[in-house]
């Protein structure tokens, strides 16, 4: 099975990606049930300190946020950006298996 095969982690991305909704940040997560498989574990609308408020010490997750960016009111463009985060009570076995290769190549559209 596929890293990334649940089609409302491709909702949540779209939803973050889409300028018409509020959501600017996803958190993808192992499934507890299955170890190498992600599950959006929670998106949300208040930027970069709410995302980081939800990682957690002993996970290993994925987040992709949007943000504006801008050195005025006039001048103001959105980036995205995907982070890779390993909380430092991550289990070894877990550390090891962080190879993000499919999680990179589908964000970014392309196929292994």
């Amino acid at each position: 099975m596929p890293l990334v095969s649940d089609p409302e982690i491709e909702a949540a991305y779209e939803d973050v990606r889409n300028d018409k909704t509020d959501t600017n940040w996803l958190l993808l997560t192992y499934s507890e049930n299955k170890r190498d498989v992600l599950e959006v574990k929670s998106t949300g609308t208040g930027g970069l300190a709410e995302f980081v408020d939800n990682l957690e010490p002993d996970q290993a997750a994925f987040g992709y946020l949007r943000m504006v960016i801008s050195n005025d009111e006039l001048s103001q463009r959105v980036k995205f950006v995907f982070v890779s985060w390993c909380g430092p009570s991550v289990k070894v076995m877990r550390k090891a298996k962080l190879s993000v290769s499919q999680l990179i190549a589908w964000m970014w559209g392309c196929y292994l």
